[in-house]
C-alpha cells in the first residue's frame, strides 16, 4: 500500500469524507440505530450479533405482510 499517497487523498477528500460519514450517521439515527452491529429488515430493528435463525424468522415474518 502506498502510505503516502493514501494520506495525500484523504486529505484532498477529507470534506467529502466527512460528509458521507455524516450523513450515514444521521440516517443510522432516523432507524434508532445507536451500536453496532445493527440492521435494520423491512421494519425491524435487529441490534447485535444474531444466530441466522433470528434473521431468518424476520426477513420471513416481513415477507408475509
Amino acid at each position: 500500500m502506498d502510505v503516502k499517497k493514501l494520506n495525500q487523498l484523504v486529505s484532498q477528500n477529507n470534506s467529502s469524507y466527512s460528509q458521507a460519514i455524516d450523513n450515514d450517521y444521521s440516517e443510522g439515527n432516523k432507524f434508532g440505530i445507536q451500536s453496532t452491529p445493527s440492521f435494520v429488515l423491512g421494519t425491524q430493528l435487529v441490534v447485535g450479533a444474531q444466530p441466522l435463525s433470528a434473521f431468518t424468522q424476520i426477513i420471513n415474518s416481513e415477507l408475509g405482510k
